[in-house]
Order: structure tokens, then sequence, then C-alpha cells
């Protein structure tokens, strides 16, 4: 006969248990929360830790590159936790921990030596960061839920405090991958931002928005790093749902950059730079002078690029062959004006 109390048992212990980390859960925690409070654990530090911009990194990089950063941090908090502390993922980005017995000094320690091996984490290839808020109890006196809620105002103070600058690390660092990845694209947005740093200069634009639109032509192309690297290096023609992947990589890139202060301003220029001055490109379909100057900008210099490079599927054009295309297609997908302006001048260079 089975032993059902075993069975029972393990069937306890598997709702314990996060599925992916194989940490406990928060319902442990709870539970470890009201165990542990006693005066023999003073002093009691709780901590709690939040993955910074897991959202961003699921959403850019696809959610086994989260789910991976993830078992990585658990496996570090593992190893730093001492036999008597309690480790739970409590939320989908964030861990907490009881430490008993451990002040504030203590505390201190423990995050250092965790935020050192995150970052040093070979399996953080986006160098995403943790943030930390804990609350001791030092006596009898104190609420054990006081505690636990002052911890958590604590990280959520931390948080707000460092969000835009924790957001801009993750997105350059996006970009960074990017180009580590695709070394065509990385040349290709180093083009496109020198050409449209030339392009400010010609139509007379102040220093600022010069290099606004550099910065905007480096980044314009951040999207793709939600696309299959199968797709872009593909010799043959794009499936419909591949298409679908590339064309979508505009509103990729717009919600990757809008998502800190840093990028904002550039963001709606990546999110145009694929709409076409007849009205029928993507992805709002805008016309004409409803499109922002500088994804108009954008769109001819990064044409100009795609033409004069090698790709995968056919030969780079000349310089000439190049102009004549672009002179083709003006009026319909290029702004008149903008393709004037940089054929006069490209062409004497």
């Amino acid at each position: 006969m089975p032993d059902n109390t075993a069975i029972v048992s393990e069937q306890r212990e598997e709702e314990l248990r996060d599925p992916l980390t194989g940490l406990h859960n928060r319902t442990f925690f709870q539970d470890e929360l009201n165990r542990i409070d006693t005066v023999e654990h003073l002093p009691l530090t709780i901590l709690f830790c939040d993955v910074n911009q897991l959202k961003l990194i699921n959403d850019s990089m696809g959610c086994a590159t989260g789910d991976m950063l993830l078992k990585s941090i658990a496996a570090i908090f593992t190893e730093v936790c001492r036999p008597k502390d309690v480790l739970a993922r409590v939320a989908n980005d964030e861990f907490a921990m009881i430490l008993p017995q451990t002040d504030e000094p203590g505390v201190e320690r423990i995050i250092e030596r965790i935020t050192d091996q995150v970052v040093n984490d070979p399996q953080n290839v986006l160098k995403a960061s943790v943030t930390f808020g804990f609350k001791t109890r030092h006596r009898s006196d104190e609420k054990i839920r006081g505690i636990l809620h002052e911890a958590n105002q604590e990280l959520i103070r931390m948080k707000a405090s460092q969000q835009d600058i924790l957001v801009g690390k993750t997105v350059l660092m996006i970009m960074k991958t990017l180009f580590e990845r695709n070394r065509y694209e990385r040349d290709h947005s180093k083009n496109v931002g020198m050409l449209c740093e030339k392009m400010g200069r010609y139509l007379g634009l102040n220093p600022a928005e010069i290099h606004r639109l550099k910065v905007a032509g480096v980044m314009h192309d951040i999207g793709k790093i939600t696309i299959d690297e199968a797709i872009l290096h593909k010799k043959g023609k794009l499936t419909r749902a591949e298409w679908a992947k590339v064309k979508n990589h505009a509103e990729a890139g717009y919600y990757i950059l809008n998502s800190t202060s840093r990028f904002s301003q550039i963001a709606p220029t990546v999110l145009q730079h694929h709409e076409r001055w007849d009205g029928t490109g993507y992805p709002q379909r805008l016309k004409g002078e409803a499109i922002l100057l500088n994804a108009r900008i954008i769109a001819v210099v990064e044409a100009y690029d795609a033409l004069t490079s090698m790709r995968v599927y056919r030969n780079a054009m000349t310089k000439e062959e190049a102009f004549s295309e672009i002179r083709r297609c003006s009026g319909m997908q290029f702004d008149p004006t903008i393709v004037r302006t940089f054929i006069n001048h490209f062409s004497k260079e």
C-alpha cells in the first residue's frame, strides 16, 4: 500500500515551491514569518529584492532570457543564504529573505555579496541589476507585520529613486546586445547616425535637434532585438508571419525607448521611421508632413545606407544607382524636399 502520509507531504511541499526557480513561494514565506517571530531570533531582518526591468527584458529579449536570469539570481541567493535564513520568490520579479540574528551591518554585507555576484554573473547578458529594501526588528514589542510593511516600502522608495537611471542602462545594454549579435545592424546604425548628423546640418537644424536626430539614427532599429536572427538573415522571401514580426520592430523600438526619459524624446521618431510620404507605410499609415521631420530624414538616409551595403539577399548598389532608386521613390516613399537636399549634398562627397 502507498504511504498516503508521504504522498500528502510531497504534494504540500510542491505547493510551497516556485516551479521556475525551485525556491519556496509567498505562502511558505508567510508561514515562516509567523514561525520565526520569536525573541531568540532578534535582531531579525526582512529583506526584499527586486530584479530591475524584468518586463522590459522579457519584452525585448524574450521570456526565456528573463527566466534564465531569474533562475540564475535564485541560485545566487541560495548560495548566499545561511541554513537558518528563509528565502522565497514572492512575486514575478521579487525575492524575499528572513534573516534571523542579523543586524543592519550584517544585511549590508549580504546585499553587497548578492549585488557583486549578480553583476558578474555570466548568465546576466544585459547586466541587469537588483534593488533592495530591508527593515530590522530589534525589540520584541515591534510588530513583525509592521517590519514587513516597512521593508517593502523601502524597496518601493529605492526603486523609485533609481528607476530612470536603471531603465536607461538597460536600454543601452539592449542596443549593445543587438550590435554584438548582428554586425550588419551595428554598422548600419552607426552609418545612419553619421548621415543623420550631416543631414541635420544641411537642413539648418540647431545643435540640440541635430544631436537628437543622430541618436535616433543610431537607435532606429533597436526594436529588431525582438526579431529572431534566422528571420533577419533569411535569404529567401519572408512568410506573411515573418514579415509581420519584422514590421513590428518600429513599435517595439518605441516601447523600449519610451520606457525612460533619457530616450523618450526620440521614441516617436523611431516609431515613424517606416512611414511613407504617400501614407502607405507602417505602423500608423501617416502621410506627408504628419510624419515627424526626423523620421522622414531617417527614412531616406537609412534607405541609402541599406542600398549601398551588401545584404544576404542582394549585392550593394553603387552610389549613383542608390540615388536613382531614391529619386524614383520620391513623393511616394520619401519626402521630396528631403530627397533633393540629400542628393544635392551627398552627390558632391
